[in-house]
């Protein structure tokens, strides 16, 4: 349990995947509220991870295999898959269920691991394994994944506003004692005839610039200076 000073000089920092977005192991969520592009933003980030040297200009260390589990609607990311156009060199795979980690995550993180995938989309988060009433049990079943080398990237929704209330909250639903392990996060609105996705959380870089980026629907998905 205890290691020396010596020991933890001596440890390696994790692997950056895409840059101030996801680490080796780590855990990136894009949460908003509905139809606010959460699933688009988060195929346009899978297939850039198999086969691109950046996205939204950060920078990507490595391509990797990658796993999306489109739990809801699955029939419309193929849809934006097929419009796609880019190619993820056989590096992107597919489950269009649900995924149950409680009963099935050795099985799955086996699976996983066997097709060499390193990162993980789960679309949605409330639809695999994150309906449990107890908090603790979700952050386990999770965490099962970072000590198994996986990156997981969580599509969720924004906590619902007060009744009444027009405000858009911009935290995501779901107890503290999860949230608080996410290395980062991404909040999606809608802006007129953009979305705009600003940087809610960053344990990598602290002066991450926010909002910084925003896309057009079902056109293009572009950087904003």
């Amino acid at each position: 349990m205890w290691m020396s000073d010596q020991e933890f000089l001596g440890r390696e920092k994790p692997e950056v995947l895409i840059e101030k977005m996801l680490i080796a192991g780590g855990q990136l969520m894009i949460f908003g509220e509905e139809n606010t592009g959460k699933s688009f933003l988060a195929l346009d980030m899978a297939v850039a991870l198999t086969s691109d040297d950046k996205w939204m200009g950060f920078a990507i260390k490595r391509n990797v295999n990658v796993g999306y589990v489109a739990a809801e609607a699955w029939a419309v990311q193929l849809e934006r898959r097929t419009a796609y156009g880019k190619q993820p060199r056989n590096r992107l795979h597919w489950i269009l269920t649900e995924v149950d980690l409680g009963e099935n995550q050795e099985r799955f993180i086996a699976e996983t691991k066997a097709k060499k995938i390193e990162v993980v989309f789960f679309d949605t988060f409330h639809d695999c394994g994150a309906s449990t009433e107890h908090p603790k049990e979700v952050v386990a079943n999770y965490q099962r994944f970072a000590k198994a080398g996986i990156a997981i990237v969580l599509v969720h929704h924004s906590r619902k506003p007060a009744w009444g209330s027009k405000e858009v909250e911009t935290v995501p639903w779901g107890p503290s004692v999860f949230l608080r392990k996410q290395d980062a996060r991404l909040f999606t609105e809608s802006a007129g005839e953009e979305f705009k996705i600003t940087q809610t959380k960053c344990r990598f870089d602290q002066k991450v610039p926010k909002p910084f980026f925003a896309y057009i629907r079902n056109d293009r998905i572009y950087r904003k200076a």
